[in-house]
């Protein structure tokens, strides 16, 4: 994909006024938008490091878009939420490889989960209308729908909505029955993991109902998991 046509992918006028194409190298494009001081390295291909943040974003993190008055365009964020602050530390890490972006980690915010915030509408623009992660309508992004990069995705969202027990083992949840449909043949098409029946019911969070589903790993499988899938959580250690 050349500069002009990643731009076309990522230009969004309801969000930003311009978007430059500062610098081209074979690789990746560097952007810069009007009256900013920053450069912003977009990859042309998407890679395994971005294929992991994609998960994680899609896993406990939200894109927000939020309006401001007096101001033609809306602030935007990117957040993912943890309470391992070393986790946190080792996802912004990713986005300053991956982006030559910076992120803060927000650790006692209104008593609330520790989160990582990367305000940059350029990487916002990559995740949200280029990958399209929506956490209002999930789907796995067909740039990431290859047997390498799959994975990686679904480390990261394994690595921030998954969680294993002694007594049931290695599970999956989201709040979309479609993606969940979609991950379980997915896993089995491309590495022969074997999910069971998704169950669905509804959680009360603060007086508010929310819709959840989730899947169990078959225990035969867990091996075959931990060895397909590279998890990075320090959790998976123990």
């Amino acid at each position: 994909m050349n500069a002009d046509c990643l731009r076309e992918a990522l230009f969004d006028p309801k969000l930003v006024a311009e978007l430059r194409i500062a610098a081209e190298t074979p690789e990746c494009v560097i952007f810069k938008m009007k009256h900013s001081r920053y450069w912003v390295r977009i990859p042309k291909i998407p890679t395994n490091e971005i294929a992991y943040l994609a998960g994680a974003i899609a896993g406990d993190g939200n894109l927000p878009v939020v309006a401001r008055k007096k101001v033609i365009f809306p602030t935007v964020r990117i957040r993912i939420y943890k309470k391992s602050v070393k986790y946190l530390i080792q996802v912004r890490e990713s986005f300053r490889s991956e982006f030559q972006v910076d992120g803060r980690i927000h650790a006692n915010y209104k008593k609330r989960c520790p989160f990582l915030c990367v305000d940059n509408k350029v990487v916002f623009l990559y995740f949200s209308r280029f990958l399209g992660i929506n956490k209002k309508q999930l789907f796995i992004p067909i740039q990431l729908k290859n047997k390498d990069l799959f994975r990686h995705f679904l480390a990261g969202f394994f690595d921030t909505d998954g969680f294993r027990t002694h007594s049931f083992g290695m599970m999956l949840g989201a709040q979309s029955l479609a993606f969940m449909r979609e991950l379980k043949d997915y896993c089995l098409i491309e590495y022969n993991l074997h999910f069971g029946k998704i169950g669905e019911n509804t959680l009360n969070v603060n007086g508010k109902d929310y819709f959840r589903c989730q899947m169990l790993l078959k225990k035969s499988d867990e091996n075959l998991f931990v060895q397909t899938i590279p998890l990075r959580h320090e959790r998976w250690a123990r």
